[in-house]
């Protein structure tokens, strides 16, 4: 187990309410972590905190965080010390967010992706207006061959219910096994959500 998040200063977030983890996972993504985290970093909204989790990784995604942890406050990092997929590196994140209890929404970008400067002040805005536990937004597929983007996925600008949600965001067929790993030729995807923290049961 590792000894816990790297950063520069103790974490807590300034400015106003409310306040936002933004969960990073990481594994052997040194080309395109850069433009994800300086993305993250140039957001409207300023009240945040970067929680990344490096899955152990073979290439310089390691050293990249560690730059970034010295030269912004807003960066933190853990090192796990064995691999352990995606999902776990999120959970581990999620464990110290809880830990500190001082966030009221959670952000998930994965360390291959681009965000809008807005992407956060979008977000947090509609989610404290419609009093949300879930707010999403749209998203783009790239790849490096590509010029610009391609295949805007959109959702609609509409209040859900517990019930509609996932079939309204998740089951109308916007999937493919392209979306958010860099499958068929795409390097990456916009999926986006921020998310009320709510107590880990």
């Amino acid at each position: 187990m590792s000894e816990g998040f790297l950063s520069k200063t103790a974490l807590s977030p300034v400015n106003s309410s409310p306040k936002v983890a933004i969960v990073i996972p990481v594994c052997d993504v040194a080309p395109y972590l850069e433009d994800c985290l300086d993305s993250v970093l140039r957001q409207t909204f300023s009240n945040f905190q970067i929680f990344a989790v490096d899955d152990k990784s073979s290439d310089s995604s390691p050293s990249i965080l560690k730059k970034y942890i010295e030269e912004d406050d807003r960066v933190s990092a853990l090192f796990l010390d064995q691999r352990k997929g995606v999902s776990n590196a999120r959970n581990e994140a999620l464990e110290q967010i809880e830990t500190a209890a001082e966030f009221d929404y959670v952000a998930f970008v994965d360390s291959d992706d681009i965000v809008e400067p807005a992407y956060l002040e979008n977000l947090v805005k509609k989610s404290v207006e419609t009093s949300s536990d879930i707010t999403v937004c749209g998203f783009f597929n790239f790849s490096d061959d590509a010029e610009g983007v391609e295949n805007l996925v959109s959702y609609p600008n509409e209040e859900f219910e517990q019930e509609d949600f996932i079939e309204h965001v998740f089951a109308r067929g916007r999937w493919t096994k392209s979306i958010g790993g860099g499958g068929d030729g795409v390097e990456g995807s916009f999926f986006c959500t921020c998310n009320k923290r709510l107590p880990l049961s």
